[in-house]
């Protein structure tokens, strides 16, 4: 996992997925709060690992981590467009006070 980047030559978008149950705290902090504000109101199905909120932000100021390479593709409204896992930073009382 590292910083985000741009889509790379050939790459028109990413679609960056945000586990729900492991963050869902950050979710609503960041993604549906104030923080952000442009979490996407949807799910993906993971199966047996859970779900996760899409997101369509390059530069996530709320970003810990995330993936290096793709974890693949997704069918459907992603047309094929890699999709990479991110880590939230966590929430904390000094982190949300002056949002």
């Amino acid at each position: 996992m590292t910083e985000p980047t741009a889509p790379v030559a050939g790459e028109s978008r990413r679609l960056y997925l945000v586990h729900f149950e492991l963050q869902r705290a950050q979710i609503n902090a960041w993604c549906w709060g104030k923080g952000c504000g442009k979490g996407i109101v949807g799910a993906i199905d993971l199966g047996p690992n859970g779900s996760a909120i899409p997101c369509r932000e390059p530069n996530c100021p709320h970003l810990d981590r995330q993936m290096v390479e793709p974890m693949g593709t997704l069918s459907g409204v992603s047309q094929g467009e890699p999709v990479y896992l991110r880590k939230l930073l966590p929430v904390t009382p000094e982190s949300t006070e002056n949002r």
